[in-house]
């Protein structure tokens, strides 16, 4: 993640980052990024990351990763961006 928000920033792209309060306590937040939001969980973070996305791009990762795109279909009424898989590989 920290990669591809580097490239947008260097674009001159802005980038939002969600980050839970525990991560940042253990220094792993990008503080370079235009917006920084903390949150106290990663249901809160990906709850807000749904909230402020107009589309989901998701790139290779872990199991993380598909976690935080299955959380666009496990709310019925909440607002769903565009959402797609890159593979990279």
């Amino acid at each position: 993640m920290g990669a591809v928000a580097d490239a947008a920033l260097a674009a001159g792209g802005e980038v939002v980052g969600v980050i839970p309060g525990f991560l940042v306590d253990l220094e792993i937040a990008h503080t370079g990024l235009t917006e920084l939001r903390v949150v106290g969980t990663l249901h809160e973070r990906k709850a807000l990351m749904l909230e402020l996305s107009d589309a989901v791009v998701a790139l290779p990762g872990g199991t993380g990763t598909l976690f935080a795109c299955d959380r666009r279909h496990d709310q019925p009424n909440a607002r769903r961006p565009a959402g797609t898989v890159a593979n990279a590989a």
